[in-house]
């Protein structure tokens, strides 16, 4: 899409910027003063370059721009590509890990004795067997010996608490991978609404720039010895209205 010529002067993929305080303008959408600025970037495809002040929340709108991963060379589609096919990747080992992660939790919780269930079911056996006897199993077992035997098997296995950790540490790694390519790597593109509003704005000083050049042309305006005598436009008048008359 980037590579073709386009009729338009600019792309529609724009690079967050930030100028100091002192250079604080009005925001394009909402007017309040900011420091933001979105800028298009350099392409052999477009001739033009375009920017404008915006307030870093107006970007979070999906009704205003979405985000792109892309080089500053957006001319260089197979780099691009790359680039964007990576982070998709990264979110989605992400996600998988995650997933993972949540399932390894409620195994260790589960092994651990945490849960209401396994509260209450403790407190209920208590109090049942507060009364009775414990009486051998068909293995010589007390009851006692057997809800010994019970904590020994709830107590979670070393090898999923060492899973967990693991697969967190990955998780860390891979969000901070994932926010250096984005924070490198992040464009925006503008919803075709406002595309359109900044075609026009462009359009609009093109053509002050155009009729301002004009003005300055000293052959733009008629001469002096190509107007009219005062006399021959009153005569042009008259015969005008004599022919009316009839």
């Amino acid at each position: 899409m980037l590579s073709q010529k386009k009729s338009v002067p600019f792309p529609n993929i724009y690079k967050l910027r930030k100028l100091a305080q002192s250079d604080a303008k009005s925001c394009f959408i909402c007017y309040k003063p900011t420091v933001s600025v979105l800028v298009t970037l350099k392409s052999l495809n477009y001739s033009e370059l375009d920017f404008f002040y915006i307030c870093e929340s107006h970007l979070l709108d999906k009704n205003f721009c979405s985000s792109r991963f892309l080089s500053d060379d957006i001319d260089n589609l197979e780099e691009n590509k790359e680039i964007e096919l990576k982070i998709e990747n990264l979110k989605l080992e992400k996600l998988k890990l995650s997933e993972k992660c949540i399932k390894l939790e409620k195994l260790v919780n589960d092994e651990n004795g945490i849960g209401i269930n396994k509260i209450v079911g403790y407190f209920n056996k208590k109090e049942k067997g507060k009364n009775l006897k414990p009486e051998p199993d068909g293995d010589g077992n007390t009851d006692g010996d057997t809800e010994v035997k019970d904590k020994d098997k709830s107590k979670p296995t070393l090898d999923n608490k060492e899973k967990l950790n693991s697969i967190k540490k990955e998780i860390e790694l891979k969000t901070l991978e994932l926010q250096k390519l984005e924070i490198k790597y992040k464009k925006f593109q503008l919803d075709m609404n406002y595309y359109q509003l900044r075609l026009k704005k462009y359009n609009e000083i093109l053509k002050k720039k155009e009729h301002a050049k004009k003005l300055q042309d000293p052959s733009f305006f008629p001469s002096v010895k190509d107007l009219p005598k005062p006399g021959e436009q009153v005569l042009i008048l008259k015969n005008n209205d004599d022919e009316n008359d009839i």
